[in-house]
């Protein structure tokens, strides 16, 4: 006689309780959110000024630098004097402000470092430490 095996039926499930708890910190999180971005849309009548203009922002400028140690400025020739002149009238522009200049130096490759380094001269007399050189990345002008 032959005995049947009883086997037992194994449930496999998926356990829901980390699921749950995602689910909880999930609608924790966004309480919180919505809570802080209500805080900071609170309408406000700030004051009204009564001298001043528009609010000054950053000036751009681009300085080529040629190989022969030309300096050209939206495609007008400059010397370095005629340069110093004009960044004075832009920094009077920004309030005597030289973080609100962004300057752009763009050097020829065959150009000789001393022409850089003259531009660069006038540049920290004028208090201008921050400045952007141009760089030729395979074959695009950076």
């Amino acid at each position: 006689m032959k005995l049947a095996r009883t086997r037992h039926a194994t449930i496999t499930g998926f356990n829901m309780t980390p699921m749950i708890d995602i689910v909880f910190l999930l609608l924790i999180f966004f309480m919180t959110v919505s809570q802080i971005s209500r805080a900071l849309d609170h309408p406000v009548d700030l004051p009204k000024a009564k001298h001043g203009g528009q609010p000054i922002e950053s000036v751009n400028i681009t300085i080529n630098l040629d190989v022969d140690g030309n300096i050209f400025v939206a495609n007008q020739p400059m010397s370095l004097e005629q340069l110093s002149i004009a960044l004075a009238g832009e920094l009077a522009r920004v309030n005597q402000e030289p973080a609100r200049l962004k300057i752009l130096v763009r050097c020829d490759r065959s150009s000789e470092g001393r022409y850089f380094n003259e531009l660069v001269q006038i540049l920290e007399t004028m208090d201008i430490r921050q400045i952007h050189v141009s760089i030729n990345v395979e074959g695009n002008a950076k």
